[in-house]
């Protein structure tokens, strides 16, 4: 019999959609949105990093 296993995609346009927002007022609603709370984390991670990492399984790419 086949396992069953989920699959999450997540896929972000972001190339320039932050360098002109006020932050303060991006996270408030963020924070107010419908978000899950780990994705609103994704987020503030890349807003304060400004990098992301591409992981398939344990294998960086």
């Amino acid at each position: 019999m086949e396992k069953r296993s989920a699959v999450v995609c997540t896929l972000l346009d972001v190339e320039k959609a932050f360098g002109r927002v006020w932050l303060v007022g991006l996270l408030y609603k963020l924070a107010m949105s419908f978000l899950p709370e780990y994705s609103l984390g994704k987020i503030l991670w890349y807003l304060d990093n400004r990098k992301l990492q591409l992981y398939v399984g344990m294998e960086l790419l």
